[in-house]
């Protein structure tokens, strides 16, 4: 439900937890929903690096007022052995490996799930409800290795 369907917001990500000191750098993974599509966003640089900037790792159509499964594997790693997987609907959008899939911090990395404004958007709310876009989940889970 996006009141400014020519944008794109995050719904998901995979969210570094900066140690003190940490420049600006993208997160570990977003995905993103808006104008006809979803999109991975993940850092420029693999390994990920201090770096602000960000690229479209996948792409896949998105309806609107659709339900999609989505699923999300990765292989959390700071070395050359970290993985990705992305599918939405049996489709997979990403498959990367070979490189780090987080940056060297004490904690983290942190999942979130829910609609989140990253790019700021102001203009063409809902005045109703002061809202720019709606998701809904159902059936989330988490899996861990033991």
């Amino acid at each position: 439900e996006f009141v400014a369907p020519d944008r794109f917001f995050s719904i998901q990500q995979l969210h570094d937890m900066p140690d003190p000191g940490d420049g600006a750098r993208w997160p570990n993974m977003i995905l993103m929903a808006g104008a006809g599509e979803f999109r991975v966003y993940l850092p420029l640089i693999n390994p990920p690096a201090q770096d602000p900037m960000n690229r479209i790792a996948g792409r896949y159509p998105l309806t609107r007022n659709k339900w999609y499964d989505v699923s999300v594997h990765i292989n959390i790693s700071v070395e050359d052995d970290g993985w990705l997987k992305v599918y939405i609907d049996d489709n997979i959008i990403v498959d990367e490996s070979g490189h780090a899939t987080h940056y060297d911090d004490a904690e983290g990395p942190n999942f979130k799930l829910g609609v989140y404004n990253i790019f700021g958007h102001k203009e063409k709310y809902n005045p109703q409800t002061g809202k720019i876009a709606s998701a809904y989940f159902s059936n989330c889970w988490h899996y861990a290795p033991a």
